[in-house]
């Protein structure tokens, strides 16, 4: 029988219950490695305490960092520092950016957002003043216009483009050089023009009159200079006679050394002759009345150096009033003064001289020129001036001296022509080809003509049978060269084209070339051809051809010159030449519709399409614009088609002003004028043609008009960001302007 014992049983039923009461307390602890106090809710543990290195929330998203945790402050790294499932957001080191509609890098003020990374359109960069125009922004250059450029609240200060004006401290219209501002308008008593010599006399300036004063009244560094108002007329006396020369003279305000205030000197080289001399027999007008040796019988005399008594035919003549001596002849007759057996009363012999001078040689003689012909084939040296004979000298003489090489039988006109290199028949072609290369006419140049007969293979039934004629063009040393390089081969050279070969007595092919000839330098274009058989190894070459090419054609009138008057000038615009070989206009002014132009009127020169002339003169108002191409060709010259701002005036010809702003986003507004009530349409196109926008197609009044491009095609799609060509068209005249969009 089993005894109870109370105390054991308490004891059993006492850890019972603290088993209990353990296992009912326990808690999940999270692994918290890098000790931010936040723990990694993959990694837990069960435990009724907190263990080492465990905390009781699961929130880390990187238990490896103890900078990334939900407590911590998010910063721009590209990284969830804030376990909230959303990168760099609010984080506290994000950058302010602004609004940058017009792209020119500065943000509006107004428009503030704070981001890691700058948003499209927006710039960290705030300030600007205008943010709808990109050429308004903090540090842009100022300009003349009439707007604060670089948003500094000030306008047109120390703009790029400022006039230098200069003191006027006399009010004469002149200011001293060395006091000077840059303004882009005149303050009061200041001129534009700074080469005033004494900017406290009026009398004194550029456009005053020199006086004799002993004053530099005109400003042009001379006193009194020869001219000058008051001066008195002298005549350049270089013999110092006391006469001058009637046909030099000047007006000076002393009288000078070297000049004589009284004219009429006839000789002012030779002090014995002038109006007050004496006059004798010397064959000279001593005393300038007109009339050799006044009263006075003289006679003259020619040269007699043979002393046959025939004076020199081609000698001029002295007056004497008595007879020379030896030496010299009463007459002009002799035709030879070289020779004693030559005068007009010798007898002609058959010696190839005119011995009698009467213009015949060998008079009734039968004379001829005789030619050396030292190879014997009956063809004389065509290089031999001949020797005259009245009967043949001998067989090794010719009457025909047609040879070109007289040291080989071989070689002379009546020799066949074959293929050995050798011009055999003398007819100026090696091997039957010659060529010759010419300009072709009334063209943009680029372009020869190169000719050459046919080769004498050219033929049926013939030993080689040419089928045609490959063309080649020189490539190395073509363009200085010219005809002094040598046949084919040596030399690198082009394939050009191909003439078959049709038994033609003269072929011709339009060849390209590698540049034109101008005013500065002569551009040689190279060829040769060879003469093709049936047989690839069988061919013949010909001398080389050199010529040059040519522009032929002067640039067209610039369309559309307009001027018009704005601050600081005239401004002058045309619109855009359709030829490819333009460089640049020339622009010339004067005092006329019908004024000349030449080196004297003109004003600028400019790749550009338009001019403000800083210089325009009221008494010069009319312009005339011309075209330059590369080759130095000037086109015709553009005439006015309209003023503005005269009266009012209706243009007499449609005009298109140029597009503002330009470059432009998101719109920018055309300005044209019509001449006439009328249809008028205004489209916006492609490069390649296609019409993009079309902004006006309907009928409207004479006088100005505008239209605005929203920068978008018909259907109402954005266009890309790129060059436009903008196409008014009205009545017969379309002008065209080009136009940009920056997106």
């Amino acid at each position: 029988m089993a005894i109870s014992n109370p105390a054991r049983s308490f004891v059993a039923c006492f850890i019972v219950l603290l088993a209990f009461t353990t296992i009912a307390s326990a808690e999940i602890w999270y692994m918290d490695s890098d000790a931010d106090g936040f723990g990694n809710p993959a990694e837990t543990i069960d435990l009724p305490s907190q263990p080492q290195g465990y905390v009781n929330n699961g929130d880390d998203c990187d238990d490896t960092d103890p900078n990334i945790n939900p407590g911590a402050d998010e910063i721009c790294n590209g990284i969830d520092d804030d376990c909230d499932v959303i990168i760099d957001e609010n984080a506290i080191d994000a950058v302010a950016f602004y609004l940058d509609t017009d792209g020119d890098g500065f943000g509006s003020p107004l428009d503030v957002i704070y981001a890691c990374e700058p948003p499209e359109g927006w710039s960290q960069y705030d300030g600007d003043c205008d943010d709808t125009d990109p050429n308004v922004y903090p540090g842009a250059d100022e300009f003349c216009n009439g707007i604060d450029d670089d948003c500094d609240a000030i306008i047109d200060e120390n703009a790029v483009d400022a006039v230098a004006f200069y003191l006027d401290t006399d009010g004469d219209g002149f200011g001293s050089p060395l006091d000077v501002v840059y303004a882009c308008a005149p303050p009061m008593g200041w001129s534009p023009y700074g080469d005033d010599c004494d900017d406290n006399d009026p009398s004194v300036n550029p456009g005053a009159v020199e006086i004799c004063n002993g004053i530099d009244d005109d400003c042009d560094a001379q006193v009194d200079e020869p001219g000058s108002a008051g001066s008195t007329t002298y005549y350049e006396d270089q013999d110092q006679d006391g006469y001058g020369d009637t046909g030099i003279q000047q007006a000076f305000c002393s009288p000078p050394s070297g000049w004589a205030p009284t004219p009429g000197d006839c000789d002012d080289l030779n002090p014995m002759i002038h109006p007050d001399a004496v006059d004798i027999c010397d064959g000279l007008d001593n005393d300038c009345n007109g009339i050799v040796d006044d009263g006075m019988t003289g006679v003259w005399y020619w040269p007699d150096v043979d002393t046959d008594g025939y004076g020199d035919s081609e000698a001029s003549p002295t007056i004497y009033c008595s007879a020379p001596g030896s030496g010299w002849a009463e007459n002009d007759t002799d035709c030879d003064d070289n020779d004693p057996q030559i005068h007009p009363a010798a007898i002609d012999v058959c010696d190839g001289y005119d011995n009698d001078c009467d213009g015949v040689l060998d008079d009734g003689l039968t004379a001829a020129l005789w030619y050396a012909d030292l190879d014997g084939d009956g063809y004389g040296d065509e290089g031999d001036p001949g020797t005259l004979y009245c009967q043949s000298p001998g067989v090794d003489w010719s009457l025909d001296n047609t040879d070109c090489d007289d040291g080989d039988a071989n070689v002379n006109p009546g020799a066949p022509d074959v293929w050995d290199g050798v011009d055999n028949d003398c007819d100026g072609s090696i091997d039957g080809i010659s060529l010759q290369v010419d300009d072709v006419d009334n063209d943009q140049g680029r372009v020869v003509r190169v000719s050459w007969a046919r080769h004498g293979e050219d033929a049926p039934a013939t030993t080689y049978d040419v089928t045609g004629y490959a063309l080649y063009r020189r490539i190395d040393d073509a363009k200085t060269a010219g005809a002094e390089l040598k046949a084919a081969p040596p030399g690198q050279w082009d394939f050009v084209s191909i003439a078959p070969a049709h038994g033609e007595d003269l072929y011709h092919v339009l060849a390209p070339t590698l540049g034109d000839s101008n005013s500065y330098q002569t551009f040689w274009s190279v060829f040769f051809v060879r003469a093709q058989t049936p047989d690839p190894f069988t061919f013949f070459d010909s001398a080389i051809g050199t010529g040059y090419s040519i522009d032929n054609l002067a640039p067209g009138v610039p369309p559309g010159l307009l001027v018009e008057p704005v601050p600081g000038g005239s401004k002058l615009t045309w619109d855009e030449s359709l030829d490819a070989d333009l460089q640049y206009f020339r622009i010339y002014r004067g005092a006329s519709a019908g004024f000349i132009i030449d080196a004297g009127s003109l004003v600028h020169l400019t790749p550009q399409l338009t001019w403000t002339d800083p210089d325009a003169d009221p008494s010069e108002p009319f312009y005339k614009v011309t075209a330059v191409d590369f080759n130095g060709n000037e086109g015709e010259p553009a005439v006015v088609e309209w003023t503005t701002g005269i009266d009012g005036a209706t243009p007499s010809a449609p005009v298109l002003h140029p597009n503002r702003p330009n470059p432009f986003n998101p719109t920018t507004t055309f300005a044209f004028e019509l001449p006439r009530d009328g249809r008028a349409g205004l489209t916006i196109h492609s490069l390649d043609g296609r019409v993009v926008a079309t902004l006006v197609d309907t009928d409207l009044p004479a006088g100005p008009h505008t239209a605005v491009w929203h920068g978008d095609y018909n259907d109402g799609r954005a266009a890309p960001s790129g060059v436009y060509l903008a196409r008014l068209v009205a009545g017969e005249r379309t002008i065209s302007r080009r136009v940009t969009l920056v997106r």
